[in-house]
């Protein structure tokens, strides 16, 4: 079948009706983590056609009191699927300590950059989007993270999510 978008002649079926629903992913709840090592969210991850496709990610997150004790992500893309542009990405600043100290950062990166963004124990909020390019057979994109280096743990908060919306 040729990729979306439509073109005049094509036979409507229920799988081209359906090829440009948005794709998302929820997380169900909050999971904890220890390591510094940044490793794939097993629930944030969504499974994509062929085509270009606008990927948007809400993700709260907390660490611990310590300062700088946040999270460090990146966006792991299966074989061949590539980022068009960069990813724009959102959140706390490292050395943000609570919720009447934070700084935030706002920059762009591609999207195996770690990038790693600070909280206390309350919970903040992370925003990153780009668009991905993605071959014939389909691929994946893939929240990963792990905590940064200080404080004990990082947690994602259930509820979090990724959104994938097919635009060419």
């Amino acid at each position: 079948m040729a990729p979306f978008p439509w073109r005049p002649g094509m036979r409507v079926d229920d799988v081209r009706l359906n090829e440009h629903l948005p794709v998302t992913a929820t997380k169900s709840a909050t999971e904890t983590r220890t390591s510094t090592t940044v490793t794939a969210d097993p629930e944030l991850v969504v499974a994509l056609d062929e085509g270009t496709w606008d990927v948007r990610m809400r993700v709260s997150f907390a660490g611990t009191a310590t300062v700088n004790s946040g999270v460090v992500v990146q966006w792991l893309l299966s074989t061949g699927v590539a980022l068009v542009g960069f990813r724009l990405v959102q959140g706390p600043a490292p050395g943000s300590s609570g919720p009447s100290s934070v700084s935030m950062r706002a920059s762009v990166n591609s999207a195996t950059t770690s990038v790693e963004y600070g909280a206390s124990a309350s919970f903040a909020t992370i925003e990153e989007a780009c668009q991905v390019a993605v071959p014939s057979g389909g691929g994946t994109v893939t929240f990963g993270w792990g905590k940064a280096a200080a404080g004990a743990q990082a947690q994602i908060g259930g509820g979090s999510w990724i959104n994938a919306h097919r635009v060419a």
